[in-house]
């Protein structure tokens, strides 16, 4: 295609030719010559130029050479596949990029596409960087191709994409890389941060291994072998633990080999775990009661504890990892207390294990410390079947119409009956014995709801007839024990005063004692109860008499019953214990003989449990964990488990679940982000009150290291700082204030690259990268096409040539004039 720069100036061309229009026929070959002459000329003077569009493409090769694909890919495939695509369009030109964590050029643009032998440095696989590169050997104004050789396993492949889409340039993919036979690695190896001298120091870790065959896995200690076995191995994950008792204070660095043969990676085949022992008490153990087995427990397994008989201010609490609550009753915990619990698990990482049976319980609703617990006292809404069943029997002996302060009595049964089923929830079982020489269940037993039908049944009761006790209560026992209630009991209003010739009341008794799931509360009314007879029957039925002579305080008497009733919730009798999770692994745990009824939240893991109620349930909060076992620990409903020669390891799985993920010292808690080539490091600084620490001069180092951590502050109460990720290996992170002389120590624990992690193709990261920049992921047979972007234009001058033809038809009007003077 032609154009001319200066289009205008072809309007002289018309001139020259109007010559020709009135010239004679005879001179109007001449006159085309020289017409054809100036013509070019012309044509010269107005620039002409021949516009060429180039077709040459430019091609640079990102050759992936972390660690994960050097491993995996056959480099000499490699190569010739380069090789393969650059012959299919020779005209072209190529260059070749090889990255890894930095990216260099192999070969630059226009000469023989080659990958060099020597990788980059570097373990990580930093895309962005290699596509930033090729961009810039790709001319301005020329179109261009990225294609990627790689596994797909990038650390910034949404950044690489974002370069290319904003450059118009798409990314290929090639596949690199494939999964290794019978490669064995540590994948993971767990240790508490810090233990006390003569604890076991119970390390569990996990291997990965892509077959199946025998290993070798050690344990060093400070880097001498403590502890080796043989393992067999199958095709995915296999778990191993070693216990190790540590006898010196200090850092301990312990770290975990395993070797198989034939495993084609060295770099994945350990883990390493710090751990700070030290020869202060780590536990603190709150017994007000001062009965608690806790104590023994921890003797036995040789930890060592503080104990105190009352709860201690944040500050004694902040010197400890583990809060103990054995012996404390719930509804004394103050708010304070409750502040500071919270404070020492939420911020400060710590463990906090919460033992209640009824001495604890007794009273206790909610509000004070139950957000804090993984089990709430109230009955959810979701509920799958009724906790508490209740019968009512009252007594309408005609002793009961009498007057009492200008009332009758038996109104004043009526009244405190009506007040006690105004208490309880409506998912109550409610049954309502009226008893005299006979009895009606005047309420069936059955859901509370509104309780509108129980009021009404209760205003139908009138005083009659002599007094007999035992059929009414024989029949409420039977009933109970046929319910699927948790908690079943029987409130007695009567002054006791029932006939017990020709009754077996030894065999009821012992239907009661047989049953201790069922309860009785006697409220003994009249001046002169059968006291004798009611002490009989609440020792039989594991109750309490409550006593109100004074008719006018029956219905006060009866919500306290009610109420206490309701609030403690205590299931007894013989209870089978069922584990799960962790708690798996245990021995067959003895049975119960009784527990406090609660309701799991969601969030929590019930570990021991009876039915569907919790026993022991655990959940995180903050930086730290609550557990809480719903039994006492000191024999009385647990008085099979004193015996038992699996207490002690029950009592230690129960402790592992509160032990701190990090080590809280004196206010500081440091944490730590890896990344494959930079660590994030954070200081959470608070006084001892709990607010934030402002203004500290912070300083830290990483040790056996040199790597000093530049710490401020970016928000408050909150220090930041960044250093290179070191190797592989166990550190830790010392660190102090200035101003107060406040230290603080992290074990750190760096674990190898992920590039030798897994190997393999990632499928779906190279088809969203191709995806996302117009690209393809190319297989084997596939060979790149042109760019749909046009090259630039490339603009050939023609006036040289349009100028040389005007000076030959010049010529040629010169000699047709010589030869020819005189027109024909």
């Amino acid at each position: 295609m032609i154009r001319f720069a200066s289009p205008l100036l072809l309007l002289l061309v018309v001139a020259a030719l109007l010559p020709m229009a009135w010239a004679p026929r005879a001179g109007r070959r001449r006159i085309a010559v020289r017409a054809a002459a100036v013509l070019l000329a012309v044509a010269a003077l107005a620039d002409p130029r021949w516009i060429r569009v180039s077709d040459r493409n430019n091609v640079v090769f990102l050759i992936d050479r972390s660690p994960s694909v050097e491993r995996s890919a056959d480099a000499r495939a490699t190569q010739a596949r380069v090789a393969t695509l650059a012959q299919t369009n020779p005209t072209w030109r190529y260059a070749v990029v090889s990255f890894a964590s930095d990216a260099g050029v192999d070969s630059p643009l226009g000469a023989q596409p080659r990958v060099a032998e020597t990788p980059p440095n570097g373990e990580a696989t930093r895309l962005a960087e290699a596509v930033r590169l090729g961009l810039a050997l790709i001319p301005e104004g020329e179109p261009g191709q990225l294609v990627v050789f790689s596994d797909g396993r990038f650390d910034d492949a949404e950044e690489a994409a974002a370069e290319a889409a904003l450059a118009g340039v798409p990314i290929h993919g090639v596949p690199a890389g494939e999964r290794l036979a019978h490669d064995a690695r540590v994948v993971e190896l767990e240790a508490p941060p810090e233990v006390s001298i003569g604890r076991p120091v119970a390390l569990r870790g996990v291997i990965a291994s892509t077959g199946s065959g025998s290993a070798t896995l050690a344990l060093y200690r400070n880097g001498w072998l403590a502890e080796a076995r043989t393992l067999d191995l199958a095709e995915g994950e296999t778990v191993f633990t070693f216990v190790d008792s540590p006898t010196a204070p200090g850092l301990i660095d312990y770290r975990v080999v395993v070797k198989a043969e034939g495993d084609p990676v060295q770099e994945n085949d350990a883990r390493s775990a710090l751990v700070r022992t030290t020869d202060r008490p780590s536990i603190l153990v709150v017994d007000a009661l001062g009965d608690s087995a806790v104590p023994a427990l921890l003797d036995a397994a040789g930890i060592p504890f503080v104990e105190t008989a009352s709860m201690p201010g944040l500050s004694s609490l902040a010197d400890v990892r583990q809060v103990i609550l054995a012996g404390v009753s719930l509804p004394d915990l103050t708010s304070s207390h409750v502040a500071s619990l919270e404070h020492f698990v939420r911020d400060l990482g710590g463990g906090l294990l919460v033992l209640h049976g009824e001495d604890e319980a007794v009273g206790f609703e909610r509000g004070g410390i139950e957000p804090l617990l993984p089990v709430s006292f109230s009955v959810p809404e979701t509920a799958r079947e009724p906790s508490l069943a209740v019968v009512f029997l009252l007594d309408r002996s005609s002793s009961m119409g009498e007057l009492a302060a200008a009332k009758r009595k038996i109104r004043v049964v009526r009244e405190a009956a009506a007040a006690s089923l105004l208490i309880l929830p409506p998912e109550t079982l409610v049954g309502i014995i009226a008893f005299y020489d006979a009895y009606d269940w005047v309420f069936p037993l059955q859901p509370l709801g509104d309780g509108s039908q129980a009021y009404l049944a209760l205003s139908s009761i009138e005083a009659f007839g002599g007094t007999d006790l035992y059929g009414p209560l024989d029949d409420a026992v039977d009933r109970l024990l046929g319910t699927p209630a948790r908690v079943k009991h029987l409130i007695l209003i009567s002054d006791g005063q029932t006939t017990e010739v020709g009754r077996d009341y030894p065999s009821l008794f012992g239907k009661l004692g047989e049953h201790p799931e069922i309860t009785l509360s006697a409220i003994a009314v009249s001046s002169s109860p059968n006291v004798s007879f009611l002490e009989r029957l609440a020792d039989a039925a594991h109750g309490e008499i409550y006593y109100a002579t004074d008719f006018a305080t029956l219905p006060q008497v009866a919500l306290r019953v009610t109420q206490r009733l309701g609030r403690s919730r205590f299931v007894r009798g013989a209870a089978t214990v069922a584990a799960h999770g962790g708690f798996s692994t245990l021995p067959p745990i003895p049975p119960i003989s009784g527990y406090v009824l609660t309701y799991p939240r969601p969030e929590s893991t019930t570990l021991l449990g009876v039915g569907d109620d919790p026993l022991f349930a655990t959940w995180r909060v903050g930086l730290g964990a609550v557990s809480l076992l719903n039994t006492d620990l000191r024999g009385l409903w647990t008085r099979e488990w004193m015996t038992w020669d699996g207490a002690a390891r029950l009592f230690e799985q129960m402790l592992a679940t509160t032990e701190p993920l990090v080590a809280p010292s004196e206010g500081f808690v440091p944490s730590v982000a890896l990344s494959p080539l930079r660590t994030q490091v954070y200081i959470d600084a608070r006084t001892s009150d709990g607010g934030f620490a402002d203004l500290l001069s912070l300083s830290a180092s990483l040790v056996p290291t040199a790597l000093d951590v530049a710490l401020r502050q970016v928000a408050p109460g909150f220090y930041r700082g960044e250093i290179p990720t070191p190797p592989e290996g166990a550190y830790a992170l010392v660190g102090r204030d200035a101003g107060s002389g406040r230290s603080f120590t992290l074990p750190v624990t760096i674990p190898y690259s992920p590039e030798y992690d897994v190997f393999g193709v990632d499928a779906a990261t190279l088809t969203a990268l191709a995806e996302t920049t117009r690209g393809r992921v190319l297989s084997e047979t596939d060979s790149l096409t042109p760019s749909s972007a046009r090259g630039p234009a490339e603009h050939v001058p023609l006036a040289p040539l349009f100028l040389g033809l005007s000076l030959v038809a010049f010529l040629a009007d010169l000699g047709l004039r010589r030869r020819s003077p005189h027109p024909d």
